[in-house]
């Protein structure tokens, strides 16, 4: 088994088929930096690294996942919004970053990963400093781009999280429509979002949730638990 993939075996989730172009037959797709699989077949999505199980048991094992959208960009900024560098934060963006901090410096992580956009990357900057780590980049964390397909956008945000599996506290700054497709396959729909805000999007600038991994099921909680973003 890759070392990238010893921490997962097998992670199952589910898409729904009228939302995916591939509803029949399969997509593979390799998983970076191990050699492991994406797997989708009627509907259903499954991860595996190494071998295929011959029968679908899960380890006792436990990660966690932090998702965070990004701070309050400038929106009217007259750069493309949705390819790097975008736009970066405002103030009020700025303040919003620099609150992660007291929220997560003593949660454990052991990486911070983000979306190559600059509003990611400035929420992302403060708590790396924080705890003196430098910041990854994953170009599969970006924003969704204009006609990409919720699937597509399922793939690369569940091989962004899949290529972290060889530690078990990782914290993902990402966008709001990516991180609302993962939350969403991760805990099989099985998660109350919170309603739309004017821009059309489910996740508050800065929202934060914390997901962890147990045997293969994932179950995920908002971050502070008042429903608020930071």
């Amino acid at each position: 088994m890759p070392a990238c993939c010893s921490a997962i075996r097998h992670v199952s989730a589910r898409l729904p088929r009228q939302r995916s172009r591939h509803s029949l037959g399969e997509l593979m797709v390799t998983v970076r930096p191990g050699d492991g699989t994406i797997k989708r077949r009627r509907g259903a999505l499954r991860i595996w690294c190494g071998d295929h199980p011959k029968r679908e048991t899960q380890e006792t094992y436990t990660m966690y996942l932090y998702l965070i959208r990004h701070a309050q960009p400038h929106y009217n900024a007259p750069v493309p919004y949705h390819v790097p560098p975008g736009p970066g934060l405002t103030e009020h963006g700025l303040a919003q970053a620099a609150a992660l901090v007291p929220m997560l410096r003593q949660v454990g992580i052991e990486r911070l990963v983000s979306s190559p956009l600059r509003r990611c990357t400035m929420t992302a900057e403060p708590l790396a400093a924080a705890l003196n780590m430098d910041l990854h980049i994953d170009d599969d964390l970006r924003e969704q781009q204009p006609g990409e397909a919720a699937a597509d956008v399922n793939v690369r945000m569940l091989r962004a999280a899949l290529a972290q599996s060889d530690v078990r506290v990782v914290a993902l700054f990402s966008h709001a429509a990516p991180l609302t497709e993962l939350l969403r396959t991760l805990t099989h729909n099985e998660i109350v979002l919170p309603p739309k805000d004017y821009r059309g999007n489910h996740l508050l600038e800065c929202m934060v949730w914390g997901l962890h991994n147990r045997g293969g099921r994932w179950k995920a909680q908002h971050l502070p638990p008042n429903g608020r973003a930071c």
